[in-house]
This record gives structure tokens, C-alpha cells and sequence, in this order.
């Protein structure tokens, strides 16, 4: 899908965490603990194009727990043209 700006895309993905390494959940979402700790609602989601260069930066949204796992939507716009794309969440979580 088109971005919202010439020459980009929009890149729509979840971020699954198991269960297990879940601290909480309810009406705030859901986040991750101890080495994962890092990973809740506006953690950081870093794009890199094929040649490893950071081509857009996004954020993670609201936690939902669905069945074994807290899944995190994130929208990004990026620019278009690389062969292929590296998602990293927060700290490394890719």
C-alpha cells in the first residue's frame, strides 16, 4: 500500500511476545519483563534496508493478549525500492 508520502509504502506488521514472557495485561495492553522488559506500547520499531542502512523509524501500538502470545500492531512508512527490509523492535527484537 501506498505511504502517505511520494515514493513510499506503508509497512503494517505484529510484533508477537509470548506469553511467557509477559509482565502484564488489562486496559493498559500488555508488556513484556525481564530481558523483554523493553518491549511495550511506543517501543521504538527500526526499519533497515537491504543494504543495512535505518530508513524509517516507527513505534509499536497498543498490546492485545490473543491466545498464547501479546501481539503489538505497528504501522510504518518507508521508502520504496530496496529488495528487502529489516524490522527490529526495541532493543534487537526482530
Amino acid at each position: 500500500m501506498l505511504g502517505s508520502k511520494p515514493g513510499t509504502f506503508t509497512l503494517r506488521g505484529t510484533f508477537s511476545l509470548p506469553r511467557i514472557h509477559v509482565a502484564s495485561f488489562g486496559t493498559n495492553g500488555c508488556r513484556g519483563f525481564r530481558d523483554e522488559s523493553d518491549i511495550s506500547s511506543g517501543a521504538t520499531v527500526t526499519v533497515y534496508d537491504s543494504t543495512g542502512q535505518v530508513v524509517a523509524l516507527g513505534a509499536l501500538g497498543q498490546g492485545t493478549l490473543s491466545g498464547l502470545a501479546c501481539e503489538f500492531p505497528f504501522e510504518v512508512d518507508a521508502p520504496s525500492g530496496s529488495n528487502s527490509y529489516t524490522v527490529e523492535v526495541a532493543a534487537g527484537a526482530s
